[in-house]
């Protein structure tokens, strides 16, 4: 990972113990915030700073992903085993 002064920073870096002018330093600011040309340059060299869109699922597929689960499919199975000794109402119930 990569600070804004380009250098490699380490992702565990503990900012939270550094003094305020060395994190000012660090992240090329100071405590006035960032001139107008720096915002610009930092937007057209990182981008904004937003998390992409999540892709949206039909209500079919997020009704069929609340079936994605191990134990469903354990229950699945049992009641295709007891449908198959022909105990249809225990089968039932557990379908």
């Amino acid at each position: 990972m990569n600070d804004y002064s380009g250098e490699p920073s380490s992702a565990a870096q503990s900012w939270h113990t550094k003094s305020v002018k060395a994190v000012l330093k660090a992240l090329i600011t100071s405590s006035e915030g960032l001139s107008k040309e720096e915002v610009t340059s930092r937007l057209t060299k990182y981008g904004a700073n937003q998390l992409p869109e999540a892709k949206a699922r039909g209500p079919l597929l997020r009704f069929l992903y609340q079936f994605h689960n191990v134990l469903i499919y354990v229950l699945i199975a049992a009641s295709a085993v007891t449908a198959i000794l022909e105990h249809w109402v225990d089968a039932s119930v557990i379908l």
